[in-house]
């Protein structure tokens, strides 16, 4: 009897100490991640580093950590512990011994643009009994941006509704015919007013004047994230995507032309802040800017693309092209746009609807984008 009530007094003071372990253990852990990078482009490998310390002299045998993630977020090698809807499950095992510190880092990838949210992570641990154990959730909030893929444009990627026949993004700055900075060969792009006739008939081949860009020339990309009315009635993803896209593509190509550039849209600018300000204003030295900008842009519009306009009008500037990037214009936006065409602002349109059925408006360029690009 006395050894059976011995036992019993040992199993009560065993579990007394694991209760008493499991809190003491949990009060001297520290956990968080880090990132090697917070803003990429799709597919770009970076590292997640987990990092634990043990601040007390208690060894902790048995540490679960339990990751929920985006399922964008892929960690490469391994595959994900469970499938939690729009969120995946990574669980890693650890055991730490008094006053260690252990960090574990793993590659992983994202395919798709956008602004992806790491949340907190659950720490689990078990008693040296292993019957019981505690989960904690530790707050760790990150965040990552993934720019849109940046492409090259060619003759085969657009096509133009001007008499001019298919037009580079170098035909949207007008050259200014003061400047002429040098003579080179004549291409199927090049006006005959151009043409360098003195240098032409000396080489026996065909030469025209090369102009220097107008230096108070800007660019300003517009991005519309509208397909439909009512305004938050059709999301389209893929759609938003190539306008990015776009829209991050011809920014790289004005800002190697020396041109400044600037990006609006009437999207929801995604943030843990809030929303961010609707706009980038032109300028040389922002494309990391507009990659970001054009990252956190949202497929959900937050203003109808007619209304955006309109408040947006006072900022027009004659010495800037406005390109719009869009795949829905009704006839409102398109009075409006013919409208602000023909008070001397320059504006072109890129069409990137199924089967580019927006239709063509007079005194304004229309850049048609094949569905491949």
């Amino acid at each position: 009897m006395k050894n059976y009530i011995i036992f019993i007094l040992l199993l009560i003071g065993a579990y007394t100490v694991a209760v008493y372990y499991r809190k003491i253990a949990f009060r001297s852990l520290m956990a968080k991640r880090s990132l090697s990078k917070n803003k990429l482009f799709p597919g770009e490998v970076f590292k997640i580093s987990i990092h634990l310390e043990n601040r007390k002299s208690i060894p902790v045998s048995f540490l679960n950590v339990e990751e929920l993630m985006p399922r964008e977020v892929q960690k490469k090698f391994t595959n994900f512990s469970e499938n939690r809807g729009e969120l995946v499950s990574y669980n890693e095992n650890y055991a730490i011994g008094a006053r260690e510190r252990v960090k574990r880092s793993y590659e992983a990838f994202i395919n798709k643009r956008g602004v992806y949210f790491l949340r907190n992570i659950d720490i689990s641990i078990v008693d040296f009994l292993g019957i019981n154990k505690e989960v904690k959730q530790v707050e760790d909030f990150l965040e990552i941006v993934v720019y849109p893929k940046l492409k090259s444009f060619s003759q085969k990627d657009i096509a133009s509704n001007s008499i001019l026949g298919d037009l580079t993004v170098k035909r949207w700055i007008y050259k200014d015919p003061i400047f002429v900075k040098g003579i080179r060969e004549y291409t199927s792009s090049d006006r005959m007013k151009d043409i360098h006739w003195n240098s032409s008939l000396k080489g026996g081949r065909m030469m025209v004047k090369d102009y220097d860009y107008t230096s108070d020339k800007e660019a300003v990309l517009v991005i519309n994230v509208q397909f439909t009315r009512p305004f938050w009635n059709g999301i389209r993803d893929e759609y938003v995507n190539k306008s990015c896209e776009i829209a991050a593509s011809l920014a790289e190509s004005f800002l190697n032309q020396g041109v400044a550039v600037g990006v609006w849209s009437n999207a929801h600018i995604i943030s843990h802040n809030g929303d961010l300000m609707d706009k980038i204003l032109p300028s040389l030295n922002n494309m990391n800017n507009i990659l970001e900008f054009c990252g956190r842009i949202d497929n959900t519009p937050r203003h109808d693309f007619y209304d955006y306009f309109k408040e947006n009008i006072k900022f027009l500037n004659t010495n800037a092209v406005y390109v719009i990037i869009t795949g829905y214009l009704p006839e409102d936006v398109q009075d409006i746009l013919k409208t602000s065409a023909r008070r001397g602002y320059t504006i072109k349109l890129i069409d990137i609807s199924k089967n580019n059925a927006i239709p063509e408006l007079p005194g304004i360029e229309k850049l048609n984008v094949r569905e491949e690009f």
